[in-house]
């Protein structure tokens, strides 16, 4: 499933999502680029869209 995390004003990445922590805290991003991984953890103030 390919996202798009943002905070409340600012895009912050996008990517594919590879794996996500049972209780959803945690999610490994594949990314294009220099970076190919990225681990994140999901916060209250994060918003995640699902994009095509």
């Amino acid at each position: 499933m390919d996202i798009e995390i943002r905070d409340a004003e600012n895009f912050i990445d996008r990517g594919r999502v590879e794996v996500v922590a049972p209780d959803g805290s945690l999610l490994w991003l594949q990314q294009a680029g220099a970076s190919q991984r990225r681990l994140v953890e999901m916060q209250p103030k994060l918003q995640v869209q699902i994009y095509r």
